[in-house]
């Protein structure tokens, strides 16, 4: 013969604690996942902010920089043209 035991509080609790672990698994994935995807958009949106203001600081750097040796330049051919005369 069999010896079976008959716990049925065992059995209540583990039936009870399985279906707490499944309803916090889909509340988990129907609560985080749309947490992850606002977070992901404002990831983007203030990567792309942040980038789009580093590329016109360096272009503003480098753009005033070549315009300063332009000028440099020009400021020397006078003095050369000035001095030959």
């Amino acid at each position: 013969m069999e010896n079976k035991s008959d716990d049925k509080r065992s059995d209540i609790l583990k039936s009870i604690g399985r279906g707490i672990t499944l309803g916090i698994n889909i509340l988990s994935r129907t609560i985080f996942l749309p947490i992850s995807f606002i977070d992901f958009s404002l990831g983007i949106l203030v990567g792309g902010t942040v980038m789009n203001y580093d590329i016109n600081a360096f272009l503003d750097f480098y753009g005033n920089r070549f315009v300063y040796r332009c000028l440099i330049n020009l400021s020397f051919n006078s003095i050369d043209n000035y001095l030959k005369k």
